[in-house]
């Protein structure tokens, strides 16, 4: 979820910038897929996993 820039090309980072403080739209979309794309990296997903994993192990 998030805009994607060449970090040396500082035109592009202004475009960015531009875009994501113009489209209200475009924010509120990144920002729900930002959080979405972080919950699959949560303390509680982590430990389904590992709990998943030493089960399957058994």
């Amino acid at each position: 979820a998030a805009l994607y820039v060449n970090p040396y090309e500082t035109d592009d980072i202004t475009r960015a910038i531009k875009t994501i403080t113009a489209d209200a739209d475009l924010r509120e979309e990144l920002v729900r897929r930002g959080r979405a794309q972080a919950e699959l990296f949560s303390v509680e997903r982590y430990r389904q996993r590992i709990a998943a994993l030493y089960d399957r192990l058994r």
